[in-house]
C-alpha cells in the first residue's frame, strides 16, 4: 500500500511517525487492548508487538494476527479487521457485568426511574388488556342471539335451539 503512495506523502507520514513516540505512555495503559498485526509486516515486526505487550503490564491484551501482508491491515484486509474488531466488542459485551451497585448519590434518581418504569409497565399491561377486550365481539352470554340473513332480503334473530323460523 505504501509502495503506491507518492514520495511527499510517505515523507510526511514518516516524519510524523518518527517524531511521535508514545512508548513512554504504554505503562499507563490499564484498559483492555487488542493489538492487530499482519502475518507479514515489514514495518513493525513481532519485536514491536512483544515490546508493546511487555510495556503495557497493567492492561489485558489480546494479540490478533490478520492473514495479510503489509503494515496497514485496515486498508489491505478491511473486512477481516472489521470482523476481529466486532468479535472483540461482542466478547467484551458478553463479559461485562451488569451494574450491581448504585453509588449512594444516584440512588434517589435510580429509585425514581425504577418507579417510573414500573408504572409504565403497569399502564402498558392495562392498555394491552383494553385493546384485547376491544377486539373480542360483545356476545350476550344469556341469550346468545345471532342475526341470520334470509333469502328474501330480511333478517331474523334466532337463538340456538329455536330452529330459526
Amino acid at each position: 500500500m505504501l509502495s503506491r503512495t507518492t514520495g511527499d506523502v510517505v515523507k510526511s507520514m514518516a516524519t510524523m511517525v518518527f517524531n511521535t513516540d508514545l512508548c513512554p505512555m504504554l505503562p499507563l495503559v490499564t484498559s483492555a487492548c487488542t493489538i492487530i498485526s499482519t502475518s507479514a509486516n515489514t514495518v513493525a515486526s513481532t519485536f514491536a508487538q512483544n515490546y508493546m505487550m511487555q510495556q503495557m503490564k497493567n492492561a489485558r491484551i489480546t494479540l490478533v494476527e490478520v492473514k495479510t501482508k503489509g503494515h496497514l491491515p485496515h486498508l489491505t484486509a478491511g473486512k477481516m479487521v472489521a470482523k476481529h474488531i466486532s468479535d472483540v466488542i461482542h466478547e467484551w459485551i458478553a463479559r461485562t457485568e451488569p451494574l450491581t451497585s448504585i453509588p449512594p448519590s444516584l440512588l434517589p434518581s435510580y429509585d425514581r426511574l425504577r418507579e417510573e418504569i414500573r408504572v409504565l409497565k403497569e399502564e402498558n399491561m392495562l392498555l394491552k388488556r383494553e385493546n384485547e377486550a376491544l377486539k373480542k365481539p360483545a356476545i350476550d352470554e344469556t341469550t346468545k342471539l345471532a342475526t341470520v340473513s334470509r333469502p328474501g332480503g330480511g333478517s331474523h334473530e334466532s337463538s340456538p335451539g329455536s330452529g330459526g323460523s
